[in-house]
């Protein structure tokens, strides 16, 4: 059995090392083509980066005895604000172009409402405030007020998933709201509180739960079965409550690995770009949409990849060798 303890007091270096590793995901999504990443086996690790970003904000929410209440001033200024100014910059673009006579404002602004966002992954925001807003709180206030064990609560999350996803083959939400909506992300909140009360555990039952996991992302994935209405039909074809045991045990137990045996600079860079992976997430919104998808071209990935990261990093890296400089 592999247990890997999390720091629930204080600083914990290896959530950074996985926010870097993920927020490297999320940008080699955008930069990768498509069948590419099939090939690669992409949807088994790449692809699982916004599924543990979420493991990791239900974590940081469960770890604390007392749970802490909604910040609304933080919340604003470090995730609502940053993203309406990149927002705002993306649409002063459109509209620029637009009274230049080089650009249309139809497509742009109809995706700024229909799909909560220009850029790709802008999708996330809205989930992130779900989850800060509503479901941790949510499901903190009920873990309180019923006595349930945590296998109980695994057993519920399971049968909240599963109903998500029936009403939803009933309902065929259109793919617009459904990329907005939490729903097939609300078992992660269970994740996240199974790593906060007992750490990211490794047995011969979490192995088959991720075996299952794996199974089921090769079959929707590369197989593209249907099962409704037990299984919502959906492009986001892999993203269902099974499916997600590989990125609560396997997963990070292998990025634990490879955190301890690699070390070093480039160990420190990725925990690095952890630190600073929200900003990175925002800037890469910006590359994409200046650089148009799906360019298959080695020279295009590297360039947008670099384009996404170095100048985030060395923006705060400058930033914080200037304070220092000036302490």
């Amino acid at each position: 059995m592999q247990i890997v303890v999390l720091n629930n007091k204080g600083y914990e270096p290896f959530i950074d090392f996985m926010k870097g590793l993920c927020i490297l995901w999320v940008v080699l999504t955008h930069s990768i083509p498509y069948h590419w990443q099939q090939m690669i086996g992409f949807p088994f690790w790449g692809a699982q980066a916004v599924p543990i970003f979420l493991l990791i904000q239900s974590y940081h929410y469960f770890k604390h005895e007392d749970l802490p209440t909604i910040n609304w001033g933080k919340l604003f200024k470090r995730i609502i604000l940053p993203y309406l100014v990149v927002e705002s910059i993306i649409v002063l673009h459109i509209i620029i172009a637009y009274l230049c006579g080089s650009g249309v404002l139809s497509t742009p602004l109809r995706s700024l409402f229909l799909l909560g966002g220009n850029g790709p992954g802008s999708y996330y925001v809205w989930i992130y405030l779900q989850f800060a807003l509503i479901i941790l709180p949510l499901f903190g206030w009920l873990q309180k007020k019923l006595a349930f064990s945590d296998f109980t609560w695994g057993i519920v999350f399971v049968i909240v998933s599963e109903v998500l996803e029936i009403l939803c083959s009933i309902w065929h939400p259109s793919e617009y709201i459904y990329r907005l909506l939490a729903f097939r992300y609300i078992f992660l909140a269970y994740g996240g509180y199974i790593w906060a009360k007992h750490f990211i555990t490794n047995n011969w039952i979490t192995i088959n739960l991720s075996i299952i996991s794996i199974i089921s992302i090769y079959i929707f994935q590369y197989k593209n079965f249907t099962f409704e209405p037990w299984i919502f039909n959906t492009d986001w074809r892999y993203f269902h409550w099974f499916c997600y045991f590989l990125a609560i045990f396997l997963l990070p137990a292998i990025a634990n690995i490879s955190y301890r045996l690699m070390g070093g600079v480039f160990a420190e860079f990725i925990k690095y770009a952890g630190k600073y992976s929200y900003q990175i997430f925002l800037f890469q919104l910006l590359v994409f949409y200046w650089f148009p998808l799906e360019i298959n071209s080695w020279a295009y990935m590297i360039a947008t990849t670099l384009l996404s990261i170095v100048p985030v990093l060395a923006y705060y890296a400058i930033k914080e060798r200037w304070q220092i400089i000036n302490k």
